[in-house]
């Protein structure tokens, strides 16, 4: 538990008129895992995207798709901060971190940040069901 605190993850709103939220100003995770710049580069990635796009449905989508990717991590994350589990259970946990991280870095190498939008046009997936709720 990072400052004596059960829960420390968050999430923020993503955007709004004239604004948008990266790294840690729009989500937080314990650092335990050391992923706090990971996340930084990823919504800089998403946004800067959507910004281009110029549209409220880009942003939609940068908020929409933040969100997706974060919560996995932040999930897993606090899980680990808990520090009530086993060695198999922790070794578990930094494979599903592992491979959450990997299979964002493959769709953001083979697609850009688009691979994760409402709908992405080329996979016709989702980024919430890529990353659904436990």
């Amino acid at each position: 538990r990072f400052g004596g605190a059960e829960h420390v993850s968050f999430s923020r709103r993503a955007h709004g008129p004239g604004w948008a939220l990266v790294g840690d100003a729009g989500s937080f995770c314990d650092p335990v895992t050391g992923h706090g710049l990971t996340a930084a580069l990823r919504d800089a990635q998403l946004v800067s995207e959507a910004i281009v796009d110029g549209t409220a449905a880009a942003l939609t989508d940068f908020g929409v798709t933040r969100n997706a990717m974060a919560d996995e991590v932040l999930r897993v994350t606090e899980r680990i901060a808990a520090w009530r589990w086993s060695l198999d259970e922790l070794s578990r946990l930094h494979l599903r971190l592992a491979d959450t991280l990997r299979l964002q870095s493959r769709l953001f190498a083979t697609f850009g940040a688009s691979a994760f939008g409402s709908t992405h046009t080329h996979t016709g997936v989702a980024a919430t069901q890529l990353y659904p709720s436990p």
